[in-house]
């Protein structure tokens, strides 16, 4: 079915399979991989139960397009933060999401106002739903995170290649895009980026600059470039766009301002790396929806270790004390090892919030961004707010 693979062209399901044949559009091998292909799907369709004709035709009745009502379930439901599973009636997950309010979130699938398709489906599949509540919205963003990795549910189309990450780095006087970096490399890392292709576009655009620059000159500008601290590319880039386009060459302008998106978004995702360096950081804020009290985390080279509510009008020294003695995760030398970059993501937006109080800074990194960074540039941080918002129709990216 659809969830599963994105379309039904035989190498897209092949792939799926994994047969032994990969289909190269010759005819001897595009039949023994639809004969494997074929053998795939009776597996599949026997560990759903079928065993005949009948059973078949039962499986590929179509299901109704929604519940008729809102079960009970949903009012035992707490109105805090958490994530939800929705289950089938094998107990699998079908979907994985996380809430501010659990209860409101998961009733809302219920409502006329969901009008996805998708989501209509998995809802009428839908036998029941696991919550997990958590002491903050960023606990359960980040489980949410886990779980999709872990689970792979066939309903969750974003965050399911959290892992790949592929960086720009500077080598042999050229930008080169890499799957992995040190933290000692890290500083002189652009990035990262879930897709190669993503991220050869932002080194499309460093090469675009280094081909108008002076031998003298090169090296430093590429320095530069992969550590985020120089507007020489953003601002080269958006003076070739106006040219291009004064010039009416709208198709080389536009291949220029993807490059720049590209670049942009490499900038943002470098404030980062003092995050992905720091063998220990602890930091409390606010209780979500106002509440009463403080929340602290503690996170070890982007991974969140562990999150303590400090009630209202406590001392928070002996939480401090237990989460300043956490001991830091191995990373092997690797940087963004041991969680995904998507999950650091969720832990620079929380400590970038107003109000966020630093209580302990254990890294090589200052938590701090270039003087000259990019991001300083109002223009270059709307064009930042497009990159992202293609990034969000795009997950991958």
């Amino acid at each position: 079915p659809r969830p599963l693979v994105r379309n039904h062209k035989l190498g897209t399901v092949a792939s799926y399979f994994g047969t032994a044949t990969v289909p190269e559009h010759r005819a001897l091998g595009d039949a023994r991989a639809t004969a494997e292909v074929l053998l795939g799907f009776i597996d599949l369709l026997a560990g759903a139960g079928a065993t005949d004709i009948e059973d078949l035709i039962v499986l590929t009745d179509q299901a109704p397009a929604r519940r008729p009502s809102t079960p009970a379930f949903v009012a035992d439901l707490p109105a805090s933060p958490g994530v939800y599973h929705f289950i089938d009636t094998a107990g699998d997950t079908l979907y994985v999401g996380s809430a501010s309010s659990l209860k409101s979130r998961v009733g809302s699938y219920y409502t006329k106002g969901e009008k996805r398709a998708k989501v209509q489906r998995m809802v009428s599949l839908a036998a029941g739903v696991r919550p997990y509540p958590t002491a903050s919205i960023l606990e359960a963003r980040i489980r949410e995170l886990r779980d999709i990795k872990a689970l792979a549910p066939p309903y969750n189309s974003a965050s399911r290649r959290q892992g790949s990450q592929h960086w720009v780095i500077a080598e042999a006087g050229r930008p080169r895009v890499v799957a992995a970096v040190t933290l000692e490399d890290l500083p002189r890392a652009l990035g990262p980026f879930g897709t190669r292709a993503h991220a050869q576009r932002a080194a499309g655009a460093i090469d675009r600059v280094l081909s108008q620059a002076d031998v003298d000159s090169s090296h430093a500008l590429l320095d530069e470039a992969v550590a985020a601290s120089s507007l020489a590319v953003p601002h080269a880039l958006t003076a070739l766009m106006e040219r291009l386009s004064g010039q009416g060459l709208f198709e080389a302008a536009a291949g220029a301002r993807d490059e720049l998106n590209a670049y942009m978004a490499g900038v943002e995702r470098s404030t980062m790396r003092p995050i992905l360096a720091a063998p220990r950081i602890v930091w409390g804020s606010r209780r979500d929806g106002g509440e009463p009290g403080w929340i602290l985390h503690v996170a070890s080279h982007g991974r969140l270790l562990s999150s303590v509510v400090v009630p209202p009008r406590s001392d928070a020294s002996p939480w401090i004390d237990v989460l300043t003695s956490t001991d830091p995760i191995e990373t092997g030398g690797r940087a963004a090892s041991v969680a995904s970059w998507a999950e650091t993501s969720l832990l620079c937006s929380d400590l970038s919030q107003e109000g966020t109080r630093l209580v302990e800074w254990n890294g090589p990194l200052p938590w701090s961004q270039p003087a000259d960074s990019p991001l300083r540039d109002r223009r270059l941080r709307e064009l930042l707010a497009h990159a992202t918002a293609h990034q969000r129709l795009s997950p991958r990216a």
